[in-house]
């Protein structure tokens, strides 16, 4: 249970039964109260809603749980009864994550949410197969990247690949941090992402674009 941890929801600060989400990486969404444990019953069935294969936990974004899928689907359900509002799947292009099987790139690393602009930053792996490249011809797009989606108009606003047509088993493998810096005397919104080969990833949160130059 929780395998990559786990949220809590209170309505208010008074709110002693809140609510415990969780995913179990064996396709299920759990809600449990807070306070004795038991599972949530108006939340799916007996607290239990079938998301599809994911390691994550949910964030909260207007009253929705938001959670990505490691077959790169981005799905929102009612965080009350647990039913599904809409969900995302990235174009099934030659160029894509998703195209054969051979390419995912899976978002396993963490997700990070930016209320303010309602953003949610996720980071993903390396496609597949890990070592061999020539079933899946080009970038492999949004593999190996940081991704911006915005969640208001329901599209990716921006993303930035730090390793296109990965061979080397890469992923960008923990979640993105989201910080402020001082930049040029004004305060700047960022995300960072730590990488496997020892990057440090500063982006604007808003634009994508480098805060520093990155040598590739």
């Amino acid at each position: 249970a929780a395998k990559r941890g786990l949220i809590l929801w209170k309505k208010n600060k008074d709110d002693e039964e809140g609510k415990i989400f969780f995913t179990n990486n064996r396709k299920y969404l759990y809600g449990i109260n807070s306070k004795n444990g038991k599972p949530i019953s108006k939340f799916g069935k007996n607290g239990k809603v079938k998301v599809g294969l994911t390691a994550l936990p949910p964030v909260i974004y207007n009253n929705q749980l938001i959670l990505i899928t490691t077959d790169s689907v981005i799905k929102s359900f009612d965080i009350n009864n647990g039913k599904i509002n809409w969900k995302y799947k990235i174009n099934k292009t030659k160029n894509n994550i998703l195209w054969s099987n051979f390419a995912k790139g899976s978002p396993w690393g963490g997700l990070s949410l930016d209320i303010k602009r309602g953003y949610l930053f996720f980071t993903t792996g390396n496609p597949e197969s890990y070592h061999v490249g020539i079933y899946r011809e080009g970038d492999n797009l949004y593999a190996n990247s940081l991704v911006a989606f915005d969640l208001n108009k329901k599209k990716i606003a921006w993303h930035f690949q730090e390793i296109p047509h990965d061979v080397w088993n890469y992923d960008l493998a923990a979640p993105p941090i989201l910080t402020m810096i001082k930049r040029k005397n004004k305060l700047v919104d960022v995300v960072v992402a730590v990488t496997k080969l020892g990057n440090v990833i500063m982006l604007d949160r808003e634009t994508g674009e480098n805060i520093f130059e990155i040598i590739y």
